[in-house]
């Protein structure tokens, strides 16, 4: 495809999807921009933790006294990481001795706790803040009556727990009024600090939160073999730890599920309608119990305890962190007002007064939790995807337009350019061919070859035949060839005649006196090693000769040597190495070994020296990217024609020690070299041309023969066909041209 052409499609394609983007970005814009209203409304991470704090904070320093005693709303900021340590010295220890006398320690507890203050206390439990003797680290320890709770006894079950939400529980000890848990100290503080800031803290924390709660959840209604259902989730059971994170601390009145006695205690703002059932006809609770449910069924009677007790309570707390309220019967229309429908759907089921109206699952709840929040991030992708498409548009549209406007130009430059083919009136001979090109003259003035395989011809294919851009005669007769070059056409007149000296043209001098004999081999193509004249040869492809007079050959892979009259065969360690090219320096010989490949399965080739301590490798090759063509040896280095087979490439490569490098290019037909000095001559193959490197000036010259014109030529301007081998002796080059 012509340039012009391509930079018109390009402008097409693009013109027509930059449309395309349009109505999508005009049909998408009012969804779009509902989604942003509510993502900037709704997921806006906040820092809950230290807002609280500094809400709390605040709220302490305007109700602070002039008393070094803690005050009411200190008090109440106390949590397990707020605890005071302004009591030191004398009446740190009254105070702790006070704790000591107020309640009886078991006294294995004692030994390797110290009991710093109690934190909050009420009912059948208390919380004390406490410092382990042995490491010096704090801990909570936490009081449960022994009546309280069916997990009082259960001390392997409180151990096993492990999740990222719960404290981790160290140890248990038994008392005569209880059991003392001993469990990690969570820095943070309650979830109803947070509800009393009456802070917003956006949509994205709520889900994050109620997700981790119903995991928590679902790790204690599913533990093995003894599931847990809590019974008192509440606010003041949650603890926010510094990074937003929400950990349920309390098991006071926990149950194994199956051991359902009737609950002895719980907590009114966020019980379960089964857990007030026993108790709505006392006229201290029905009041309440009115409040929050209205009126419950007759059947309520029948209710049992189970995970969906513990699904009413996070679904009431969360209800209060969206609202502020605890869910009474006549505002429940508060939460849509605050919220969106999805989660608000989700926590109006989980709250609902019969319990098979509610998720029957902690699973199902999650599932339900997951699904809103991967819904956000698909508002999210979807609005990316809007913006990216937004951004694409303008750059389509510019690119678009400038591709359009630009192939517009060339198309114009090209319908006004000329075309000129060069001969226009041919005669050759058959079997011969010669060289012809397309000149393209633009209206500025600028002229161009054009690229003649983008031509489309059309010729007597029994008179002539077009080879890239030479036109070869096939038999004797007359033609006319024709191509199309876009929307112009061009010709040539060709005159096809008989060749006046068979193939090719020869104009050759031979001198009569040059004889040639036979040196070694009997004819026979076999590898006889003995006295030079009985000895034979399978296919001697290269020679080389040393310092002493000694001939070596490159015989079929085999090295022979030629000394004294003898022939012998020199075997090469290890035996897989074979002989590709040889050559000499003084009295070393060099190999071009053929590829071979390794124990790694790695194909290799080499250059070794055979000399009086053995043989050595001096280069080792890639068999799988390169190859050599030839090579030579000098003092100062070894130089190669290298074949580089990625991108069909042949290069003047220098070889020093363990470095290698790229000296030049060269015709891609090259295949022989020979060095004169700091000359190397290169023959160049089926390209018919001699040519010469200067190693000080870097320098690549031809200097005998015509790229493309291959025949038989003496003279002061000859011409080579095939130039396969050639020697330096003295002031004469001499070439094996073809045969």
């Amino acid at each position: 495809m012509f340039f012009d052409y391509f930079l018109l499609t390009i402008g097409a394609v693009g013109g027509t999807t930059c449309i395309g983007f349009i109505v999508y970005l005009v049909t998408s814009r009012k969804q779009s921009a509902s989604y942003q209203k509510f993502l900037n409304r709704e997921t806006e991470l906040m820092d809950v933790y230290t807002k609280t704090v500094e809400l709390l904070e605040q709220e302490q320093t305007e109700s602070a006294n002039a008393t070094t005693e803690l005050s009411e709303v200190h008090t109440e900021l106390l949590t397990q990481t707020e605890f005071m340590t302004e009591h030191q010295g004398e009446d740190s220890l009254k105070a702790r001795a006070q704790v000591y006398l107020d309640h009886n320690f078991p006294e294995e507890l004692m030994k390797s706790y110290i009991i710093e203050k109690e934190l909050t206390g009420g009912g059948m439990s208390k919380v004390f803040l406490a410092k382990s003797v042995k490491l010096q680290n704090q801990w909570i320890i936490k009081f449960i009556d022994a009546r309280d709770g069916s997990l009082a006894n259960e001390e392997h079950i409180l151990k096993l727990l492990n999740h990222l939400n719960l404290p981790k529980i160290f140890d248990v000890f038994y008392g005569n009024q209880g059991i003392y848990i001993v469990e990690t100290f969570v820095e943070g503080f309650t979830l109803d600090k947070v509800i009393h800031s009456r802070q917003s803290i956006g949509q994205t924390n709520l889900i994050q939160w109620f997700e981790q709660m119903t995991q928590v959840l679902q790790y204690l209604h599913n533990l093995a073999p003894n599931p847990i259902i809590h019974c008192d989730l509440k606010p003041s059971n949650i603890m926010v730890t510094h990074h937003s994170n929400l950990v349920l601390i309390d098991f006071g009145i926990s149950k194994i599920q199956g051991n359902y006695d009737e609950p002895k205690a719980f907590t009114y703002r966020y019980a379960a309608p089964e857990q007030l059932r026993l108790v709505r006809n006392r006229s201290k609770y029905a009041e309440l119990i009115k409040e929050r449910f209205g009126e419950l069924p007759a059947e309520c009677e029948r209710w049992g305890i189970d995970a969906r007790t513990d699904i009413y309570s996070i679904g009431a707390i969360f209800f209060e962190l969206a609202t502020g309220q605890i869910p009474l019967a006549n505002n429940m229309h508060t939460l849509k007002e605050e919220i969106s429908g999805e989660i608000c759907e989700i926590i109006l089921r989980c709250i609902s007064i019969n319990p098979r109206d509610r998720y029957q699952d902690t699973t199902a709840l999650l599932k339900a939790i997951q699904k809103i929040k991967n819904s956000h991030l698909s508002i999210v992708r979807k609005l990316t995807i809007r913006k990216s498409v937004s951004i694409a548009t303008f750059l389509l549209a510019i690119m678009s337009s400038g591709s359009v406007a630009s192939g517009a130009y060339l198309m114009r430059e090209e319908n006004l350019s000329t075309l000129d083919l060069s001969p226009n009136m041919l005669k050759i001979s058959e079997q011969q061919s010669t060289e012809f090109a397309i000149s393209k003259e633009m209206k500025s003035g600028k002229v161009e070859y054009i690229d003649l395989s983008r031509v489309k011809w059309e010729f007597d294919s029994n008179v002539v035949r077009i080879d890239g851009n030479r036109v070869a005669g096939l038999n004797e007769g007359a033609a006319t060839i024709t191509g199309q070059y876009r929307n112009k056409i061009i010709g040539m007149a060709v005159d096809v005649v008989k060749p006046m000296n068979g193939i090719v043209d020869i104009a050759l001098g031979y001198r009569t006196d040059n004889v040639i004999t036979k040196f070694a081999g009997t004819g026979e193509r076999e590898q006889i090693d003995g006295a030079l004249i009985e000895s034979s040869m399978v296919s001697p492809e290269c020679i080389a000769e040393d310092s002493k007079g000694n001939i070596y050959i490159g015989d079929s892979g085999n090295l022979r040597k030629i000394s004294g009259g003898n022939v012998e065969t020199i075997q090469l360690e290890p035996a897989y190495l074979s002989v590709d090219k040889v050559r000499c320096l003084g009295e070393e010989v060099y190999i071009l070994t053929q590829p071979w490949q390794d124990n790694d399965g790695e194909n290799r080739f080499a250059i070794i020296k055979l000399g009086e301590q053995g043989a050595e490798v001096v280069y080792l090759g890639d068999a799988n990217f390169t190859a050599f063509y030839d090579f030579i040896v000098s003092d100062e280095a070894i130089y190669a024609l290298e074949h580089q087979i990625i991108g069909d490439l042949v290069s003047l490569k220098s070889i020093s020690g363990d470095e290698g490098k790229i000296l030049a290019d060269v015709d891609s037909e090259t295949r022989a070299m020979e060095l004169d000095g700091q000359v190397i001559y290169l023959a160049g193959g089926e390209s018919g041309t001699i040519s010469a490197f200067d190693l000080q000036t870097s320098t690549l010259v031809y200097i005998a023969g015509t790229r493309g014109q291959r025949h038989f030529i003496d003279g002061t301007a000859p011409l080579f066909y095939e130039p396969r081998k050639i020697k330096k002796n003295g002031d004469a080059l001499y070439v094996l041209d073809f045969n």
